[in-house]
């Protein structure tokens, strides 16, 4: 299951580039570590993106949500917690 997130999100990315400026994101959470549930929510961090803003990343994730048809947990990594930060750095997986 975490195969076909991971691909399903990668061909996302050229259209969240063109509609929400996401350069550069990355998988994490239990998706990454391959431990998914049918209820699992998708954790993603946005790495890189043209203009940080509430809104944006808001839409971004309405928007993610609807085209995967899952609930999606966005973050910015630089904007987290040094802890949480590392953790997240350690099961990446870029998108």
């Amino acid at each position: 299951m975490s195969n076909i997130v991971l691909e399903n999100i990668r061909q996302l990315a050229p259209e969240l580039k063109e509609k929400f400026g996401i350069k550069k994101m990355a998988l994490f959470g239990s998706y990454a570590r391959n431990e998914a549930r049918e209820n699992s929510d998708i954790d993603l961090a946005i790495i890189e993106i043209d203009k940080k803003d509430f809104f944006n990343r808001l839409h971004a994730k309405y928007f993610i949500e609807e085209q995967m048809q899952k609930k999606v947990d966005i973050g910015y990594l630089s904007s987290m917690r040094s802890f949480l930060r590392k953790r997240i750095e350690k099961e990446m997986i870029y998108v």
